[in-house]
């Protein structure tokens, strides 16, 4: 049955669609931001109309505009505001037009507006995110100040893009490990991706690590909420797994076996690459070897005849960035040899 549409929740829902329109045409001031949070958060039924308009206008910008009636294809389609409000129109027949009048079209849009589901279409405002690109060289590490207030420090050899859109807020780690001390915003949700992983916060301060095959997540301060595919056997089951983890927490994610379960490692070992601690918990030397490879001037590698070498663990906590060091402990506490012979390149063997 269709839900009653009642004069109230009329005017939310075409309030809500005036917002999507409004937010996407620049500039936007400090003081529309703070209506819009305000409006956002001052009845649960705001954020609900808005995402259904999300997805509503989403669909109708995959259609053609001669699918569109004469009645409501104005001289001025193909702007964001118009369109929007031209199909809000048209769907609650606020130009005489009848949703029987309307035709599939109609009532494929008021099934969309009024019922959902939400998640069918994503990204319908991603023909305009504010990008950026941001990296760190060798041995490097540097702090830059995100678009939306975010503070997000870069170990060395990491590089991080970031796409801001109107409602939510997305960087992805290419590759290395970033700090985010994130700026409050209810409205936009701030998400990392690292590979299949993604890690979503409202303001809190995390690190995430892309290891290339492993990918850990670790909160300083505050909640987030870690996703990676569900692996079953090395294969992926059509579902995610979730965790929750609070400040202290850790959470390790693998392509191979996907997410693990809630490590407390404590705060002091969150991000102790920011003051030039090496801290390493039940690492496999394939992750180990990644890292330090961000900091040495000669590559690091593992010989190509005893790839077992890869799969061992460690752990350790060094005070600097001290590469010798954690080798030469590295070789103390494995049968592992370090060979040091090829001045271009050290290699892990077998003792």
């Amino acid at each position: 049955m269709p839900r009653h549409l009642t004069p109230e929740l009329k005017r939310i829902s075409y309030e809500a669609h005036e917002w999507l329109a409004r937010l996407e045409e620049p500039p936007l001031s400090s003081q529309i931001r703070a209506d819009f949070n305000a409006w956002l958060t001052r009845d649960p039924r705001h954020r609900q109309e808005y995402e259904k308009a999300q997805t509503s206008v989403a669909l109708t910008q995959t259609l053609h505009k001669s699918d569109f009636p004469d009645t409501i294809r104005p001289s001025r389609y193909g702007t964001f505001r118009s369109h929007v409000m031209d199909v809000v129109d048209f769907v609650w027949d606020r130009k005489g037009l009848s949703l029987a009048a309307g035709g599939a079209l109609a009532a494929g849009l008021a099934f969309v507006v009024f019922f959902g589901p939400r998640q069918t279409i994503t990204d319908p405002l991603s023909a305009a995110p504010v990008v950026a690109q941001y990296e760190s060289n060798l041995g490097e590490r540097t702090t830059v100040a995100l678009a939306d207030g975010t503070e997000v420090t870069l170990g060395a050899r990491s590089s991080v893009e970031t796409r801001f859109y109107a409602y939510k807020r997305t960087v992805t780690l290419t590759a290395g490990v970033a700090y985010f001390d994130v700026a409050p915003d209810a409205a936009r949700p701030f998400t990392v991706k690292a590979g299949d992983l993604t890690a979503t916060a409202v303001g809190t301060a995390f690190d995430v690590r892309n290891s290339g095959d492993t990918f850990r997540v670790g909160v300083a301060e505050g909640r987030v909420e870690v996703g990676y595919p569900f692996i079953m056997n090395g294969q992926y089951m059509g579902m995610t797994t979730t965790r929750d983890l609070a400040a202290g927490q850790e959470v390790t994610a693998t392509i191979a076996d996907g997410l693990q379960n809630v490590a407390d490692t404590g705060t002091h070992f969150i991000a102790a690459w920011r003051t030039d601690r090496l801290v390493y918990q039940n690492v496999s030397i394939a992750e180990l070897v990644v890292d330090l490879n961000r900091y040495a001037q000669t590559p690091i590698a593992v010989d190509g005849d005893a790839p077992e070498i890869k799969t061992l663990q460690f752990s350790g906590v060094f005070p600097d960035v001290n590469i010798d060091a954690v080798l030469d402990t590295l070789s103390d506490i494995h049968p592992i040899r370090i060979d040091r012979t090829d001045p271009g390149q050290t290699v892990l063997r077998k003792k």
